[in-house]
């Protein structure tokens, strides 16, 4: 299961042929080990003389977009890289000191106060030019991607039900300007994560905080593991990572919660959260993840204290109080009553029995109890 970010390139290359397909054009894909090489050799395939792409900001695409454009350049090819991810460059957001903000409140402000607004994208065009059929192109579908039949099902389908639910809202005349801000400031949220990537290109490896990059964490492989599999005696914990691992996909929100009990819990270093939801998100976001963990982890100057824990059976009845979620995924408790689903260990041994439930064998007593934690 560690090719779902692949997933997500494959549905995104698609889309991207099919509106080419559709102006008269055609997508070109070359694999190769070199990048600047493969596009040297498709430069002199096609007569062109210049390169264009929009930049990204995290550390491993700055520096290798930079060697690009040096060597491009240098073999005499025109290269220019443009903002296409963000609203404002992030050089250009900066406090009265001439400074990186390093709190999301003062940085979201910031945005909404800036003097003038971001540059609106240019329309489509009708039409372009046609490829020449002879130019040789790697087949997508031949491609090593990797997909779930849930992946695939859910491929393109947030669009559709957004404009239907706009549509709705339309016809009803229903004002939603509230949440369309709310929705605007989690959108926000994401610049903040590439605007920190550029100033401080380490935040996806060290605490943004400097005292807490010492911190004596517990590098317990085993307990890494037990997480990781679903395996830590705390149901909606281990129903959120076994639905990671099957789909490649999991609730924001439970993404919040695992992501607090393998630091605050266990102790476990953030990194490896990070690491471990890299390789499994389809949906993966370097930027935005190591935003995410650094907040959980209380490393950022507006994060929650690292002391301050979260209640995992209090969060599992806000989040599934039927306990649907928990038993879809983990089947050993699917006759667990809803007053101990969350909390098998709280049971009496009658209800246990009831249940099938053996505690320690086919499901295990929790990991670390939450006085100890």
């Amino acid at each position: 299961m560690l090719q779902d970010p692949l997933w997500w390139l494959k549905q995104s290359l698609a889309f991207l042929s099919a509106q080419l397909a559709a102006l008269g054009s055609r997508l070109i894909i070359r694999r190769g080990t070199a990048c600047v090489e493969v596009l040297l050799q498709l430069l002199r395939e096609t007569g062109a003389g210049a390169v264009f792409f929009n930049h990204l900001f995290d550390p491993i695409s700055l520096v290798r977009d930079h060697d690009m454009k040096q060597q491009l350049t240098a073999a005499g090819a025109l290269c220019r890289s443009y903002n296409a991810d963000l609203l404002y460059e992030p050089w250009t957001v900066l406090d009265d000191n001439g400074e990186p903000f390093t709190t999301f409140k003062s940085f979201w402000q910031q945005l909404q106060a800036m003097p003038r607004q971001p540059p609106v994208p240019w329309p489509a065009p009708a039409a372009l030019p046609a490829v020449d059929s002879a130019l040789h192109s790697e087949v997508l579908d031949a491609l090593p991607f990797f997909s779930s039949r849930e992946q695939e099902a859910a491929a393109g389908q947030l669009s559709s039900k957004v404009r239907a639910q706009q549509a709705e809202w339309a016809a009803a005349g229903v004002d939603h300007d509230s949440s369309c801000r709310d929705f605007m400031q989690q959108l926000a949220y994401r610049e903040y994560s590439r605007y920190l990537s550029f100033h401080f290109p380490f935040m996806h490896e060290r605490p943004l905080l400097s005292h807490l990059r010492c911190v004596p964490w517990n590098l317990d492989q085993h307990a890494f593991k037990a997480w990781k599999m679903g395996m830590t005696g705390y149901p909606l914990i281990d129903a959120a990572m076994k639905q990671l691992w099957s789909t490649g996909w999991m609730h924001n929100r439970l993404r919040v919660v695992c992501g607090v009990f393998a630091v605050k819990y266990l102790l476990l270093p953030w990194q490896w959260g990070l690491k471990h939801y890299w390789d499994q998100l389809l949906d993966a976001d370097l930027e935005s993840d190591a935003l995410g963990w650094q907040y959980l982890s209380g490393c950022m100057v507006d994060a929650p204290p690292f002391k301050q824990l979260m209640d995992i059976p209090a969060e599992a009845a806000s989040f599934d109080p039927d306990g649907e979620f928990v038993r879809r995924w983990l089947p050993v408790l699917a006759r667990m009553p809803t007053q101990h689903v969350h909390a098998p260990w709280t049971a009496p041994q009658e209800v246990l029995d009831a249940a099938d439930v053996e505690l320690g064998f086919n499901y295990p007593l929790p990991i670390v109890t939450q006085e100890i934690a």
